[in-house]
């Protein structure tokens, strides 16, 4: 009993393990299945029996070719990027070569050569780049460059462009292909490492034709997808020859070379103008000058070595050196000539003085493109039409593009009218012929005044023993002294209209052998007859007091004129 027990134990465990194995093998079969089956390709695979690619005359004479390479055999030669009879151009790891990349044009399949062969069932990028000015052509192998040569002749031989194959069917590729690009240019080393683990993002500049191989179903039946799609925009496609483009082998396969979908940050070439002029009085340091790129912009002042300039350097008249730097990559240095340009200052008057008023254009330089300012430093230039104010300014010439060193002007503008407090405030003119005994003929005498308190006797011209003008408790009154007449004088009154507090207002007195007329405004407002005239006398003539009553003008006066003659309303007016 106890036996058999022991072997129904048995089966039960062996079913146990039976189903459990199973449910794995189920669970591996499905994951499996989900992880290949229905995957989009991402690269292209050869068979190095007849498999290549054709993609037109689209080979340029300054030319990078770069690629994803996987090598499944290394005894056949193993052409990447080629051009038959029709091309004469080569990029390939033949056995003749022990393996090694190699590459040329002309008829030269060695121009450049890595010393290191590679290895099979590895992905590589490689990258061929040739500059028919300088006659460079470079070889890098994943980013690093590996091979230079300076004096390959330039590439005149064909247009013809394969993949996989030198002439049609001949030395053929036995492996994989993935992110095969054609450049117009010449790829700094920069460029190539900034775009090498991802395909490229949009906006390339130079870029002839573009291959993701991101087509058809990964090992599936895609008899139907035998082209190759340019995703550069230039319709380049190529035409797949040979491909059985059905199963894991000479057909679209996965994985490629980069992870699909994944774009590189756009790169930008240096852009710098190799000859440059700083104006001194702008800015003569590092910062002043210009470039652009998509790198951290680096300036030195010597050709190779030293350290980079902070951006505060001065800068002198001289030579300099510019790079830019990506990710962890520095490109050549660019030599720019640096001219550092002085303008001479403009010729001024240090101190200029103006009336109230005044404006931009009345203050005096003499220059080129001559610039007035109101600050030391900064700011910007004024209108011409901007009023002045006392103060400091400053000009500056420009010539040759460069502004000159900033002048300091000193500005003095002349009050515009004269305040009298009414205490002691006086303005002495003093005696003589030019303004004494005028009653001896025709006189006029006029002001405007703003006065602030007209209690009492306010005097505004007074040459006592000659002739007054005053306000009398807000009224306007004129004084003439009579001839022989013992002291008398004539006043004239302009009673009818009184004087305005706290208010400009223009005032004027007519003096004639016969009558004496006072306006307000340009108004008449009073005309008193009267035959005497004026009598000789030395006293002085004062503006705001008297020197003999005080009776101080409080306020202010402005624009005081006295004349030898009688004026008319219209002239006043």
């Amino acid at each position: 009993m106890n036996k058999i027990l022991q072997q129904e134990t048995i089966n039960i465990r062996r079913k146990y393990v039976y189903c459990l194995k199973t449910i794995l093998m189920l669970l591996f079969f499905i994951l499996n299945i989900n992880s290949s089956f229905g995957q989009t390709g991402a690269a292209l695979d050869f068979d190095g029996a007849d498999d290549y690619v054709t993609c037109g005359n689209i080979m340029p004479t300054t030319y990078t070719k770069e690629a994803w390479i996987f090598v499944s055999n290394l005894s056949l030669p193993n052409n990447f990027i080629s051009g038959g009879a029709d091309g004469q151009h080569s990029f390939w790891a033949p056995t003749v070569y022990g393996n090694r990349l190699s590459a040329g044009h002309n008829g030269i399949w060695n121009a450049v050569q890595d010393p290191t062969p590679i290895v099979a069932n590895t992905w590589y990028h490689v990258a061929l780049t040739y500059d028919a000015v300088t006659t460079t052509m470079k070889l890098y192998k994943n980013g690093i460059l590996v091979s230079t040569n300076t004096n390959v002749a330039t590439f005149i031989s064909g247009t013809a462009l394969r993949l996989g194959a030198y002439d049609s069917g001949q030395n053929l590729l036995k492996g994989k292909m993935d992110e095969v690009r054609i450049w117009n240019r010449a790829l700094t080393q920069c460029e190539i490492q900034n775009n090498i683990s991802t395909e490229l993002s949009s906006g390339q500049t130079g870029l002839v034709a573009y291959y993701k191989f991101n087509q058809g179903t990964a090992s599936a039946t895609n008899t139907g997808i035998n082209t190759l799609t340019d995703s550069s925009g230039n319709a380049n496609n190529g035409t797949l020859t040979n491909f059985a483009l059905i199963g894991s082998t000479s057909n679209w396969v996965t994985p490629g070379g980069v992870t699909t979908g994944s774009t590189s940050t756009s790169f930008s070439l240096l852009s710098v103008a190799t000859s440059q002029s700083v104006c001194a009085s702008t800015g003569t340091t590092v910062a002043n000058l210009v470039v652009s790129g998509s790198g951290t912009i680096k300036w030195y002042n010597i050709a190779a070595g030293g350290t980079a300039l902070v951006s505060t350097t001065t800068l002198l008249t001289a030579t300099y050196y510019v790079t830019q730097t990506t990710g962890t990559c520095e490109s050549p240095r660019t030599a720019v000539a640096v001219t550092v340009n002085s303008t001479a200052v403009p010729t001024v008057t240090t101190t200029q003085t103006f009336s109230s008023g005044a404006i931009v254009a009345s203050l005096s330089a003499t220059g080129t493109a001559l610039k007035w300012y109101n600050v030391a430093n900064g700011g910007t230039s004024l209108i011409s039409t901007t009023v002045l104010t006392t103060g400091i300014y400053y000009v500056t010439q420009t010539l040759n593009s460069c502004e000159s060193t900033r002048v300091a002007v000193q500005v003095n503008i002349n009050g515009a009218a004269l305040n009298f407090d009414g205490i002691d405030d006086m303005i002495a003119v003093g005696s003589s012929a030019l303004y004494s005994n005028l009653g001896t003929g025709s006189f006029t005498l006029e002001s405007w005044i703003n006065p602030s308190n007209l209690t009492g006797v306010k005097s505004i011209i007074r040459k006592d023993g000659d002739y007054c003008l005053y306000v009398d408790n807000g009224v306007l009154k004129s004084e003439r002294f009579a001839t022989g007449s013992g002291g008398n004088f004539t006043i004239a009154s302009g009673a009818a209209t009184l004087i305005t507090l706290n208010s400009w207002q223009h005032i004027s007195v007519v003096w004639t052998g016969a009558t004496c007329v006072i306006y307000i405004n340009g108004n008449l407002v009073s005309s008193t007859f009267t035959s005497a005239s004026s009598s000789s006398t030395s006293l002085l003539l004062n503006i705001g007091r008297s020197s003999i009553f005080n009776q101080g003008f409080t306020g202010t006066i402005d624009e005081l004129r006295i004349w030898n003659r009688a004026l008319t309303q219209c002239e006043i007016q």
